[in-house]
Parts: structure tokens; sequence; C-alpha cells
């Protein structure tokens, strides 16, 4: 799944449409840069329990994702991964 040239709504749709697995595409260091855990990564976020297993990916075009890990490379999506996004995902969890 290419995300080149698409929009971050476009490139949302996509992982979503594309299921649960965290795949190849996912992993290609030419596509997607993984840089971490939510809570880890952003430190305001630290606290935040329903983000601890929330993954975050940067595409190529550095749309930043986030997927929550399921467990043997199952994932699902979450929301964009700034850290703006996964506050208002936590407050709407919370």
């Amino acid at each position: 799944m290419k995300t080149t040239n698409l929009t971050k709504e476009e490139a949302i749709k996509k992982f979503q449409d594309a299921g649960e697995v965290l795949d190849d595409t996912i992993l290609n260091p030419n596509e997607f840069k993984f840089l971490g855990f939510a809570n880890k990564l952003y430190p305001s976020l630290e606290n935040e329990e329903v983000l601890w297993r929330a993954l975050v990916f940067e595409s190529v075009e550095g749309f930043r994702f986030a997927f929550w890990d399921l467990g043997n490379t199952w994932v699902k999506f979450l929301c964009g991964g700034s850290e703006e996004e996964l506050k208002e995902f936590a407050a709407k969890q919370n």
C-alpha cells in the first residue's frame, strides 16, 4: 500500500480498509518509520492508560498514524499519530 501523493485523509482510509494485520507494508522502512509507543514518544501522554499499547508510525510524507498493538502483529487503527490527535482520542475514551 503506497501512500505517496495521498492526503492524510486518503492515507487513513487506506489503513482502515487494509484490515488489522501489521504487514510488510507498514513495516517497510521505505514507506514508514516506527517512532515508538505513544506514551514514550510524547511525555505528556505518559499517564494515559488508554494509549499504553498505541504504536506510532510516520509515513514518508510525514503523516503520523497511531495503532493499538493487539499482539501477534494484529493492530487496530486509532487515529492520527500527532500528540494533539492522540490527546483528543484519549479524552474521548475517558
